[in-house]
Parts: C-alpha cells; structure tokens; sequence
C-alpha cells in the first residue's frame, strides 16, 4: 500500500506541473521556436562572378619533385649521375703516372718534410726479410696476448678518415704500421720513433681518391707499398725513388673497383674487381693495362688469394656468396670453370689461404660464421673443418670484417667483433680446432 501511495502522488505531482506550465504558455513559445525559420540571406551579384575554388592536396616539395625554391628537378636517374659526378668532382682521381710522394703529403695531417724523410730513411734501410714459421708454443702466444692493453699513449691517429685497410711491415726489426682510408689516404706510422726520435712517426699521403681496399709490404721488396683501391689504380710507393708509380689502372669512366691483390710471384700478381673479373698484373711491364683479364662469370669479387706454394692455384669469395679454387693454367678470357666451389649461407666479405703452407682456408661471410677449410689437397672433396659463430654484421656504415692469418702462424688469426661489450678486437686460434677469444687486443 506504501508503494501505491507514493506513485500515486508522483502522478499528481506532474499533472499540476503541466497545468502551471499551460498557464504561462510555454507550450506555444516552444512550438514557435521550433518552427521559425532564418531568412537566407542571397549571395551578393555585384561584381566579377567568382568561380569556385577547389584547394589542392597539400604534398611536400620533395613529393612534388620541386627544390626550395620551388622549381623543377631533374629526373631520379639524372640526379644519381649527377651525385656521382659530385663526388668525382670533389675528390678526382690523382694525375696518370708516377706522384712525387712530397708533392702528395697531406699537408693537414703531417709534419711535412720531417716526417717523410724520416720515414724515407727508415724503410729504404730495411732489407729484404723471409718469413719464418713462429716456433713459439700455442698456449704461451695466447696467454702473452691477452696480456695485450691498449692504453692513451699506444694511440695514434694516421689518418684523416675512416680506416678501411691495414698492414704492417714484415721486418723483425722494425715496427711499421700502414692504413688507407675512406677518401684515399695513405697514412704510415713508426711506432718506434717516438721514444727514439722524439716524433709523433705519422706521415699521411693522398695518392689514391676513394677508399684504399688492399695495402702490402711485400718480403722480397720491404721498400714498396703496394696500395689498390675504389678508383680504379694500383700503385706501388717506393720509398727509395721516393714516387708512388702507376702499376695498373682501368679507365675512369668504366668506373671498375679495384677489391684486393694477391702476388703470384715478385714480378706478377692477380687484382680483383668489382666486376667479377681478375687481372693478371705484371709489375715491371711499362703500361698500366693488364696483361690478361679473366672473366670468372661471378658477381662482384671481394677478395682474390693465391696458394703460398702452388702459385698457378688462387682462390676468390664475393657478394653471391661462393667460395671457388682456379688453376691459373686453365684460365682463359672468357668461359672459366672453376676446380672446387664451396657455398656459403650469405655474402663472404673475405677467403684467405693460410700463409704458409696453404692447408686452410678461411673465409668471413655475413652468415656470421667464420669456416675453416682443410685445403692440404685441392680437389672437389675440400671440406669444412670448422665453423665458428661469430657476429660479422658491421652494418652498412662500418667496413666489413676480413679474418686474416698471423703472418708466420697457421693457427692463428684475427678478426674484428661486433659482440658487446665492445672488444678492440679478437684472436682465435684453432690447434685441434680449439678457439681462444682475447678482449682488449
């Protein structure tokens, strides 16, 4: 009954509200405001009739193809070439010929004629050197060598850029550090001359104008140091004449990219091109062409190697992933068919025969492995000895990492790491395929 009695009032409550609201009118103001309409208001005729503005889709300048100015720009092909021509332009190629090394010190980055005299009289010095197999005990050598620190006062810099390549010279007597770097300078360091001579022991040249790939001292010449780079010239810098002289060199405008170089005797060596093409290369022959070239029917090459004892047997490793063994004798300029081929999962950067007797070869390939083959007998059964995970991903912006052989060892070698925390570097070593990792090397 509560319930009832409280709706009930509910329902009176609302029937006196609409008769107050009825005595005031509020229904028929309502009603009014609802149905009044505006007036429309008609758009004036006075005047140039005005037609109707339709705004385009905003877009970028660069969507538009247009410069800041707001002018046309060339076609996308066109504005590659033009690129290219940019960076020739900015950094041509050095004069065909022999350069006077004091002409082409680079004058930013060195202590100019000190230097290079010094660095003259100190490798025209040094005799021609055979390299001896280390006799040292495995163990000792890599314990000696996690010793290794480097410290402020072990750094120097050589040159002006990034370093894309490096060697040292094979005197035992005598520490000598050369690097080529992304713009074709060619720095060299005495490590020795400052505690001796009082010197920084740095002198930097410029006499290639793109990224230097391959340097070497060669033993039986110590005086030469041969350099091959992106511009398509390989010299030889002769520190007796005291000129880096043209050895070889391919026409600028077939842009072809000199890789690496591997002797196949003192007088004649094999150069590998981005074309997929090696050159057979004589040192002593007055003109800078090829005496032959042989098209391998590969990609772009990465590396070229030469057996250190059967010197007709060379192997080479590129971007389509292929590692293959030639016989130099069976060559011919076109239609080549190689001995042993050995697939790889990705790019191989590099593939090394080991330096001294030629029983392994090792190769870096962008699968992130490093292999080991038992090349001790060249035949189609070469095979994998061991395969050793390692990050080998430097990215697009770093040089890729190339493993290569102690000089006077073929159980050691040293590759560069992208494992963290940073490392200056690692030495694997394989006896009975054990590997040793060193930091701070």
């Amino acid at each position: 009954m509560e319930a009832f009695d409280i709706m009930k009032r509910r329902e009176e409550n609302l029937r006196l509200n609409r008769e107050f609201f009825q005595q005031l009118g509020m229904d028929e103001a309502k009603l009014g405001l609802m149905s009044a309409k505006k007036p429309k208001i008609a758009p004036s005729k006075r005047g140039l009739k005005k037609e109707p503005v339709v705004l385009p889709r905003r877009t970028s300048l660069r969507l538009q193809r247009k410069d800041p100015e707001g002018g046309d720009l060339p076609p996308e092909a066109l504005i590659n070439k033009m690129a290219a021509y940019a960076v020739v332009d900015e950094h041509p190629r050095p004069p065909a010929g022999p350069l006077l090394m004091t002409e082409y010190l680079e004058s930013k980055f060195s202590s100019l004629d000190q230097e290079h005299r010094h660095l003259v009289s100190v490798i025209s010095s040094l005799k021609p050197v055979t390299i001896e197999p280390s006799l040292a005990d495995l163990d000792s050598y890599i314990a000696a060598m996690k010793k290794t620190r480097i410290t402020a006062e072990r750094v120097a810099k050589v040159v002006p850029n990034r370093i894309y390549s490096v060697t040292f010279h094979p005197s035992p007597n005598r520490v000598l550090v050369a690097t080529g770097d992304t713009w074709g300078k060619l720095g060299i360091l005495d490590v020795c001359s400052e505690e001796k001579l009082g010197s920084d022991g740095v002198c930097c040249y410029s006499p290639h104008s793109r990224p230097i790939t391959c340097l070497e001292f060669p033993p039986f010449a110590p005086h030469h140091l041969y350099s091959c780079g992106y511009d398509g010239t390989l010299r030889r810098g002769d520190f007796e004449s005291g000129v880096f002289d043209e050895v070889y060199s391919v026409p600028e405008e077939d842009d072809v990219l000199l890789r690496n170089f591997s002797f196949t005797s003192p007088h004649t060596m094999l150069v590998s091109q981005n074309t997929g093409n090696v050159a057979l290369v004589d040192t002593r022959s007055k003109s800078t062409k090829a005496e032959s070239t042989y098209d391998l029917n590969m990609r772009a090459l990465r590396t070229v190697s030469v057996h250190p004892l059967q010197k007709e047997i060379f192997c080479t490793a590129g971007v389509e992933g292929t590692l293959r063994v030639w016989d130099l004798r069976k060559m011919k300029m076109k239609k080549n068919e190689p001995i042993v081929t050995l697939p790889h999962g990705k790019s191989i950067n590099s593939a090394y025969f080991s330096p001294l007797t030629g029983k392994y070869i090792l190769s870096t390939s962008l699968d992130d492995r490093l292999t080991i083959f038992d090349s001790s007998v060249i035949s189609a059964e070469i095979k994998p000895s061991k395969i050793i995970s390692h990050n080998n991903h430097t990215g697009r912006w770093l040089t890729g990492f190339r493993a290569t052989w102690h000089p006077a060892r073929e159980d050691v070698f040293v590759v560069g790491s992208m494992n963290r925390p940073r490392e200056g570097g690692n030495i694997k070593a394989h006896l009975g395929f054990r590997v040793e990792t060193s930091r701070d090397t």
